[in-house]
């Protein structure tokens, strides 16, 4: 009956409504501690505030990269290193013509030559649209839709090779009540915990979550992690929450949706070895629900064994080739792998 209310007035209900909405991405203290040799470096700017932010006019910039920092340093492949000047360095370079960016970002490279990756970005949007124009509103099933929207200039540059190797306009958009906007972020501080529940943070949380897997998208060979996953073969990005992960590796890498998948590890030699479920001892697995060309989104079969990270395993079809003692890969299926 809650929920039935909730939606009738527009709200969004939350995952789960019975506890605060977490920040992106966190991860236990204990693995996020554990960095791979040779980490990847990026380096991250301050973001730059939008034009218009009737509820929060400064800061929202500084807010949005420190959070994306913290949620890609989560992954144990890369280094955070936050560097301002290098990062507008690298934006007025990109404002250059092609010939003085190649020699400028080539001065850079040499000046920096620890780091791969430069990030910049500008948050464009962080409103909510019933404070905005009426025609920039979406259509609902009754009226316009009463919605929050952050938006993000994303930019990620290969300062190693001197090219762009990722630009995107970022967005996350997140349903709202009826209450005033200046009511409902009343003494919520844009960097409190509480601010991820309200629908400005909940459509932020979408766009950190985006970066961060645009990021692993470019530099998915950092550091040991990396060499678990042989090109050949799909791999898992991020677990987003006990069964939904998303995969490198879509449609174009023979991902269809609607069949399983196998979890492996891979060693530094490139062994592949299964991940198993502590309660069934059975194989865990990946059902595919949606495929794009380059990615994909799956539900775990299975329990993942808190130990294990399984950010970077790769998936197969089948277990042919895959030396193990456990009885449990008799049910594997003859299917040929990915």
């Amino acid at each position: 009956m809650i929920a039935v209310m909730m939606v009738s007035l527009g709200c969004e209900m939350p995952s789960n409504p019975w506890r605060f909405a977490d920040p992106p991405t966190t991860v236990d203290g204990n693995r996020a501690l554990k960095r791979v040799e040779d980490p990847v470096v990026v380096v991250v700017g301050q973001f730059r505030d939008p034009d218009h932010s009737p509820n929060y006019p400064r800061g929202v910039g500084r807010w949005m990269s420190e959070s994306y920092s913290r949620a890609l340093l989560n992954d144990r492949r890369f280094d955070v290193w936050v560097n301002p000047h290098l990062s507008s360095e690298v934006e007025r370079v990109l404002r250059e013509r092609e010939p003085d960016m190649e020699a400028s970002l080539k001065k850079l490279s040499e000046q920096n030559r620890e780091v791969s990756f430069v990030i910049t970005g500008k948050v464009t949007d962080f409103a909510h649209t019933v404070d905005l124009p009426s025609d920039v509103a979406r259509w609902g099933v009754i009226g316009r839709r009463r919605e929050a929207v952050v938006a993000v200039d994303f930019k990620i540059v290969d300062l190693r090779n001197r090219r762009l190797v990722g630009a995107d306009h970022l967005q996350g958009v997140a349903r709202t009540g009826t209450q005033e906007t200046s009511e409902l972020y009343d003494n919520v501080a844009i960097d409190s915990y509480l601010f991820w529940s309200t629908p400005l943070g909940r459509a932020s949380k979408r766009v950190i979550e985006d970066a961060v897997t645009r990021t692993e998208h470019v530099a998915p060979r950092g550091g040991h992690m990396a060499l678990r996953s042989p090109e050949r073969y799909p791999r898992i990005l991020r677990q987003h929450s006990p069964l939904r992960v998303s995969i490198q590796g879509g449609s174009d890498a023979g991902l269809v949706s609607g069949q399983e998948y196998y979890v492996l590890e891979s060693d530094d030699n490139g062994k592949l070895t299964p991940i198993y479920d502590p309660d069934t001892e059975l194989p865990l697995r990946v059902r595919i629900t949606t495929t794009r060309r380059t990615d994909a989104v799956g539900l775990l079969r299975g329990k993942r064994p808190v130990e294990v990270d399984i950010r970077g395993t790769v998936l197969r079809r089948n277990l042919s080739g895959i030396a193990s003692g456990r009885e449990a890969l008799s049910s594997a299926p003859t299917d040929d792998e990915t």
